[in-house]
């Protein structure tokens, strides 16, 4: 998994275009549509944006902080190479990835659990469940106090959106494909045509550069992986019945080609933020 993150200053304008920042009532965001005028639109704010790094953290990070020196890796082979030389001359301790791994599993039991908790409440709300984030606040908020359900027990990131005000709502697939034309290129598409991650880098870092040009505002990432409120019926590979999506990038090897892209998948990431959504 690769997680690169944008960054976004604050600006204050009449018009806006996709990936400007945003600011309405002291929420601050970032545009992900907008009409012909620039003048309205949908805007995105990230709840636990504490979370979200645009690197691994602890025994990965120092690996991935020398992978990135190691220059334009493009292929496959080269990288494997790359990452067992490394590793050969900065040797980590077998405890310490003992320690890591362990980590890394309570955390991916713990949702796991939270999961399977929730499969009888998503089978009762999935055949109303849409691409629409929108309406996905609707359901779960009617279904929740139809039946004397807790919403922010059960559904807390729905709780949170609620919690922000009239008219926001946890995002969908439909507006979460809307932020991969912010942080990438769209959904499903080979982003960066099999450049290595060092390139991979300085091109999100290039692209964003625009972002940057209003001195003295406040910055904030933009994560990289970003849970839906769209569900998925028997997901692959999944031991669930029930799972949400979540937009996250992926890398696999195609012709021995590095291919990263953004995929909305069904998956245990634990990292992941969590996006409402609000017009202006």
């Amino acid at each position: 998994m690769i997680c690169l993150a944008a960054a976004v200053s604050f600006t204050a304008r009449g018009q806006y275009a996709v990936g400007d920042a945003y600011e309405s009532d002291g929420i601050k965001g970032v545009v992900i549509s907008v009409d012909e005028g620039g003048n309205h639109g949908l805007f995105m704010v990230f709840k636990g944006l504490e979370r979200v790094s645009a690197m691994p953290t602890g025994v990965d990070a120092e690996i991935a902080e020398r992978m990135m020196a190691v220059g334009n890796i493009d292929n496959v082979k080269d990288m494997r190479a790359a990452a067992k030389q490394i590793r050969k001359e900065n040797p980590v301790s077998k405890q310490t990835m003992k320690d890591a791994k362990a980590q890394q599993k309570e955390k991916v039991d713990s949702m796991r659990t939270k999961i399977m908790a929730l499969q009888p409440h998503m089978k009762a709300v999935y055949g109303q469940i849409t691409a629409e984030g929108s309406n996905n606040q609707k359901v779960v908020e009617a279904y929740c106090s139809d039946n004397g359900l807790d919403i922010n027990e059960l559904f807390p990131d729905y709780a949170w959106a609620k919690s922000l005000g009239e008219g926001w709502y946890v995002a969908g697939d439909r507006e979460l494909e809307m932020y991969s034309y912010v942080i990438a290129c769209g959904v499903g598409i080979d982003l960066y045509k099999g450049k290595g991650p060092k390139e991979v880098l300085n091109m999100s870092l290039a692209a964003n550069a625009h972002l940057h040009e209003t001195p003295g505002f406040e910055l904030i990432n933009l994560p990289t992986a970003v849970w839906s409120s769209t569900m998925e019926k028997k997901p692959k590979n999944m031991n669930v019945d029930y799972h949400f999506h979540c937009l996250a990038s992926t890398m696999d090897s195609k012709m021995m080609k590095v291919v990263f892209r953004y995929e909305l998948l069904t998956t245990y990431l634990e990292a992941a933020s969590v996006a409402a959504v609000h017009e202006f």
